[in-house]
This record gives structure tokens, sequence and C-alpha cells, in this order.
């Protein structure tokens, strides 16, 4: 209740704090989704990375 209270009151260091506060949560959130997301893609892509050691071989090789 007494976030509820701060968050209704007119103070308007308390409404500055409250937007660096939900600025600073995505922001943090939004890198370890980010960092979540590339481990999950190095863990599965023994696939993914074959299919891009032929790529860049086939690219190296002129046809």
């Amino acid at each position: 209740m007494q976030l509820m209270n701060m968050l209704k009151s007119k103070n308007p260091k308390f409404i500055v704090m409250n937007i660096i506060g939900i600025v600073t949560g995505m922001v943090v959130m939004f890198s370890a989704a980010c960092m979540i997301r590339r481990y999950l893609m190095n863990r599965n892509s023994l696939r993914s990375r074959a299919r891009k050691a032929f790529r860049t071989m086939g690219d190296k090789i002129p046809l």
C-alpha cells in the first residue's frame, strides 16, 4: 500500500525516481533477455554452427 501511495503522491521527486526505476528495470530485463537468448542459441546451435561453417566454406571457395 505504501508503494501505491508513493505512486499517487504529487511529489515530483518521487515521480522522477519512479520513472528512473521503471526505465532501469526495463533496460536490465532487456539486456538479460538478450544474454539468455544468445546463450540458448549458442548452446543448442551445433546444427546452425555446422550450417554456418558450410556457408562460409561455400563463400570462400569460388564456384
